[in-house]
């Protein structure tokens, strides 16, 4: 179980207890040069079954000179009554830099 808040500006904040579920999976390929990695998350309200927000990352990492690696990835979020303004499907792609210690 879990429980949400979701703080708005110009809107009504909401509460709710909810179920989660989490997967978080990765494997290395090639003598650990490369790291596919997939990260999904998703709550649905024991209030509302329609009230469900999903967040998922897909990619490919790639490790080289010493701690820096390169990170390709999709990044998609989903709710289905978003904060107005927004939409209720959010995909990103993301090129990234960074060091891993």
């Amino acid at each position: 179980p879990a429980y949400v808040i979701e703080r708005f500006d110009e809107s009504e904040d909401d509460e709710y207890m909810a179920g989660l579920w989490r997967i978080n999976f990765d494997h290395y390929l090639f003598k650990k040069i490369f790291q596919f990695f997939h990260f999904d998350q998703g709550t649905l309200s024991f209030e509302d079954t329609s009230d469900i927000l999903i967040l998922s990352r897909t990619g490919m990492r790639m490790h080289f000179y010493k701690y820096f690696n390169l990170t390709a990835q999709w990044k998609w979020e989903w709710d289905p009554d978003p904060y107005p303004g927004d939409d209720r499907s959010a995909p990103e792609y993301i090129l990234s830099v960074g060091v891993q210690y």
